[in-house]
């Protein structure tokens, strides 16, 4: 049980510390409106979450495990293509430039 309470303490403060750092990106570096905001927020929650799955899948340190089998790593880059952003009203991430 000890260990479950360490790993959700440790986790819950590095993805609270990832949550600020995008809010402060987003809001202060690309003066993000509401969609650019929802965008970077889906991305950045989508990408933290794979490499969650990538961290946790052994207990070895990340650069000291095996490689991934090939199912993970391409059931893992699956949200990505450009035809799902349009029915969840996002925008292309390309299509905006920090001003």
């Amino acid at each position: 049980m000890s260990d479950i309470l360490h790993f959700t303490l440790i986790m819950g403060a590095i993805s609270s510390l990832f949550d600020a750092a995008m809010f402060l990106i987003l809001v202060k570096g690309f003066h993000a409106d509401e969609t650019l905001f929802q965008t970077g927020w889906f991305l950045e929650s989508i990408a933290t979450q794979i490499l969650v799955v990538f961290l946790i899948r052994s207990s070895r340190l990340p650069w000291r495990t095996t490689r991934p089998n090939a199912v993970l790593a391409v059931t893992c880059s699956g949200p990505w293509p450009r035809p799902s952003l349009s029915w969840r009203d996002l925008i292309e991430p390309g299509s905006v430039s920090p001003t």
